[in-house]
């Protein structure tokens, strides 16, 4: 059976991927995607990951479940859970990427993978 971090790394793939199709809003959402489930996953392999934190989408809460207080790292992980909703559905808020800010969210759903996962063990 898959695992949170199977599908993390799954979505991390595609995000790549989709560099060749220059579709930088799929990127965007694949990276969120990652983070997302990188964080639950870490959440899972603690024990801390509750029913109610399972359903949720939002990266920023389940970082503050982990109880990591680096502001860059939260600034990075609120930057990239946003493109979810913005890259993905219209509306007021939403916005398009360019390939600079579809490229740096890989670079930050990378960079939290390797913060979960150890980045020997990522890499």
């Amino acid at each position: 059976m898959k695992t949170y971090k199977d599908y993390a790394e799954d979505d991390l793939k595609e995000a790549k991927i989709l560099v060749a199709f220059e579709m930088w809003n799929k990127i965007g959402r694949a990276s969120a995607q990652c983070v997302e489930k990188i964080l639950k996953y870490h959440l899972e392999q603690n024990h801390l990951l509750t029913s109610e934190l399972s359903r949720t989408h939002n990266s920023k809460k389940l970082l503050r479940a982990i109880g990591n207080d680096d502001n860059e790292l939260r600034k990075k992980v609120s930057l990239v859970a946003d493109y979810y909703f913005t890259t993905n559905y219209p509306g007021d808020d939403s916005y398009d990427l360019d390939e600079s800010l579809a490229l740096e969210a890989i670079s930050i759903a990378e960079e939290i993978m390797g913060f979960v996962l150890g980045y020997d063990e990522f890499m």
